[in-house]
């Protein structure tokens, strides 16, 4: 076990994950690292084909992401709803993933989980200012409070103004 293993399939829990070692290994073997890493569950002594039954099993009860870096992980890494592919790992791992992290680390994927649920904020905020400014505009244009032009430079100015905002947002972000 990596030493920041442990740390970061925390974090991942933390963030309402429920970790699950999938492994070839034995079962005492693997019920050990599993206790050790502080996973939430190990289902072990299951080869690649055996991988895919086990990740549809999962999506019954929801999303399913699939971390693996060799050539059995392949084909449930492309049945997961989204498959990483860890650095250094085969070339056919990485052809089937969704993303492929270059770290080697478990850490990397909190990193990534937490870009990701930025950007969905980011996202849904924006999203939510553009209609809110959109309704605006459009009943001040039906009141006649304002005239088309005047709605039309306003439409504008702010799609401006909220794109700026996002990009200065992501470039903070992206090195804080």
């Amino acid at each position: 076990i990596k030493e920041d293993s442990p740390k970061a399939i925390k974090e991942l829990q933390k963030m309402g994950l429920t970790v699950v070692m999938l492994t070839g290994d034995n079962e005492k073997t693997a019920e050990s690292i599993g206790r050790e890493a502080g996973v939430d569950r190990v289902i072990a002594g299951v080869l690649p084909d055996g991988k895919e039954t086990v990740i549809r099993e999962l999506q019954k009860y929801g999303r399913v992401a699939m971390v693996g870096d060799g050539v059995n992980d392949s084909p449930a890494l492309g049945l997961a709803d989204v498959g990483l592919a860890m650095g250094g790992g085969s070339d056919i791992a990485k052809e089937v993933a969704d993303i492929i992290l270059t770290d080697t680390d478990l850490a990397a994927i909190v990193r990534l989980r937490r870009m990701s649920q930025g950007l969905i904020d980011r996202l849904t905020s924006s999203y939510s200012k553009v209609m809110l400014t959109n309704s605006a505009l459009l009943a001040l244009g039906i009141t006649g409070a304002i005239t088309p032009q005047t709605s039309s430079l306003l439409h504008n100015g702010s799609t401006i103004a909220y794109s700026l905002s996002n990009a200065r947002l992501t470039c903070v972000s992206a090195f804080a």
